[in-house]
């Protein structure tokens, strides 16, 4: 094998690894079973309607998070 062919082997060995432990990695997110919800909401629906959703979903879903972020008018 000449040294080009060696260079290029080495290199598709590792991006072929690196492809598997993406998607080890990222295999939860990719089938729905993880997840974050990012929300951006004014204060009254913070306070209001966040309230709201069930604590069931997140007793059912515990891989999914939920990051709600006050928008500032």
């Amino acid at each position: 094998m000449t040294p080009v062919g060696r260079t290029l082997l080495h290199n598709a060995s590792l991006v072929l690894q690196q492809t598997k432990c993406l998607r080890g990695g990222l295999g939860d997110y990719a089938s729905g079973f993880k997840g974050i919800v990012r929300l951006l909401c004014n204060i009254s629906t913070l306070s209001e309607r966040l309230r709201q959703i069930p604590s069931g979903f997140f007793a059912d879903h515990p891989a999914i998070s939920v990051d709600a972020r006050r928008a500032y008018q």
